[in-house]
């Protein structure tokens, strides 16, 4: 209940008995009864918004108290780079600063990997119907050329790094490191990949 209906009881309590004082005095018996009935109705009908309130409460709890209890199950995700996908058989990729053969450092790369739209060549040849779907999936945002939107990604990063190791004449990559984080100039979320580019001996 409320300032407001309090205040209403409180007046309707107030107005009831003065009446009945001045009907007592008067002898007004009929008003007298009349009055009352509809005291007790005025009454009546505060109780009832009360008791709804009372219950909206309740029941507003007892939901709380239900979607609060669940249980949250354990669960799992798992991220995998493969370095032998990256590296086409042709580039060595470690995250170790030293290894068991002898190198020539050729020099570091730093590599930023900003999210973006990137080209989407159709499947030619005997390909599957999963590889289809998949093609049709990446053209359905922007059918009007061959375009999709991907995110920055640290597999795609390592797999660029691996065509720059190979146009700087390298064939290896150690002590490679990497990371994610938004970039606040750009307002976007970035992958940073660094190591150093070595060449066999």
């Amino acid at each position: 209940m409320n300032y407001k209906n309090f205040q209403s009881i409180k007046f309707t309590f107030g107005y009831f008995f003065l009446f009945n004082n001045t009907l007592a005095n008067s002898g007004g018996g009929v008003l007298h009864c009349y009055l009352f009935v509809v005291y007790l109705r005025i009454n009546f009908v505060y109780l009832f918004i009360l008791m709804k309130k009372v219950a909206l409460c309740i029941l507003s709890a007892a939901l709380l108290s239900l979607v609060s209890c669940k249980p949250v199950m354990l669960s799992h995700q798992t991220y995998y780079l493969d370095y032998q996908e990256a590296g086409q058989g042709k580039v060595f990729i470690t995250e170790a600063n030293s290894v068991s053969f002898e190198y020539e450092p050729l020099g570091s790369i730093l590599i930023v990997e900003y999210p973006g739209f990137v080209k989407v060549t159709a499947p030619s040849g005997e390909v599957s119907n999963e590889k289809k779907k998949l093609f049709a999936a990446d053209l359905y945002n922007n059918k009007s050329s061959n375009l999709r939107y991907d995110n920055a990604s640290t597999q795609s990063a390592i797999n660029y790094a691996v065509e720059k190791v190979l146009a700087l004449g390298g064939d290896g990559i150690i002590n490679l490191r990497f990371s994610s984080y938004f970039d606040k100039s750009a307002q976007k979320q970035v992958v940073q990949i660094s190591g150093m580019v070595i060449k066999r001996k």
